[in-house]
C-alpha cells in the first residue's frame, strides 16, 4: 500500500455545524460493535464545496450530512474510484457482457414515487427483517430532499417476457464539480443473480467517465462486512485514512482473475 498522490484541496470547506449524535446502538454491519453517527449541516454554495465534503469523508442523508463517530471502531472507511484509472476485472467484464442487454437505465426526476418506495421497503426487509417500512414522506426526507445536484437512475429489466420494464434497482447520484457520489442504491432481491449493485456501479463509473468527472465515491467500505466486499473489487481505488485525513491508493492486482 503506497501513499496517495492526490493533492490537498486549494479551498476550504465551510465549517460543518454539528447538529447532534445518534444514541449508541448495535452496528448494522458489524454485530460485535456499537455504532454512533454524527449529523451536520453544511453550507454548499457550489459543486466544488460538495467535492470537499466528500473528500473529507462526509455522506449525505437528505439535506444533512453524517459521519460515523463510533467510540471503539473506525472500520467505516470512505472509498472512491479514480474514473480515468479504473479498469474492470475479468469477472466485471463478464458481468457486463452477460447482463448489459438485460438492463435499461433511465434518468428520471428525483421525487418520491410509489413504485420506488415499495422497492425500497422490499430491499430493506431483505437487509433486516426488523426494518420498519418507510412512508413516502420518510423516503423523501431520507433521499429526495437534497441541497446538492442529484440524479435518480432507474434500472429496469429490458428483455422481453412478463418482467419487461420491471424495476430492478434505483440509484441516487449526488454531483459535485469533479466528483460523483453514489448516495444510495437499492434493488429487488428477486434479481440478485443479475448482480445489480456491481452492474450499477460499473454503469455509473462509465457515465462519470463520459462526463469528465474525476472521482466516483462508493460510500463507506467495511473490511469484515460481506455486503460491502464488492466495493473493494473496483480497482484501482483509494481509501481515506481517518487518522491522517489522506487518501491512500490501492493498486490493481496484476493478473487477477476475478
Amino acid at each position: 500500500m503506497s501513499s496517495s498522490m492526490h493533492e490537498p484541496s486549494d479551498f476550504f470547506l465551510a465549517a460543518p455545524i454539528l447538529l447532534g449524535e445518534t444514541p449508541e446502538d448495535t452496528c448494522p454491519y458489524l454485530a460485535q460493535q456499537r455504532a454512533t453517527l454524527a449529523f451536520y449541516k453544511i453550507i454548499l454554495p457550489s459543486g466544488r464545496d460538495f467535492d470537499s465534503a466528500l473528500e473529507n469523508g462526509f455522506r449525505r442523508h437528505g439535506s444533512l450530512f453524517y459521519q460515523p463517530v463510533c467510540a471503539a471502531c473506525r472500520e467505516c472507511v470512505p472509498i472512491r474510484v479514480g474514473v480515468a484509472d479504473f479498469a474492470p476485472s475479468k469477472s466485471q467484464r463478464r458481468l457486463l457482457r452477460r447482463h448489459t442487454s438485460s438492463y435499461e437505465v433511465r434518468i428520471v426526476e428525483p421525487k418520491p414515487q410509489d413504485e420506488h418506495v415499495e422497492l425500497f421497503n422490499k430491499h430493506a426487509k431483505m437487509v433486516s427483517s426488523s426494518a420498519q417500512a418507510f412512508s413516502s414522506g420518510d423516503y423523501g426526507e431520507f433521499l429526495v430532499d437534497s441541497d446538492v445536484e442529484t440524479r435518480l437512475l432507474e434500472y429496469r429489466f429490458s428483455a422481453g417476457g412478463e418482467n419487461s420494464g420491471r424495476l430492478i434497482g434505483v440509484s441516487f447520484l449526488d454531483l459535485g464539480e469533479k466528483a460523483v457520489s453514489s448516495c444510495y442504491f437499492f434493488w429487488d432481491p428477486e434479481f440478485g443473480d443479475m448482480s445489480p449493485g456491481t452492474f450499477s456501479a460499473l454503469w455509473e463509473i462509465d457515465w462519470c467517465r463520459q462526463r469528465g468527472y474525476r472521482y466516483y465515491y462508493l460510500g463507506y467500505w467495511i473490511r469484515d462486512c460481506q455486503s460491502m466486499s464488492y466495493k473493494s473489487r473496483f480497482q484501482p481505488h483509494e481509501r481515506r485514512d481517518w487518522s491522517s485525513g489522506q487518501w491512500v491508493r490501492e493498486p490493481s492486482e496484476e493478473g487477477r482473475t476475478s
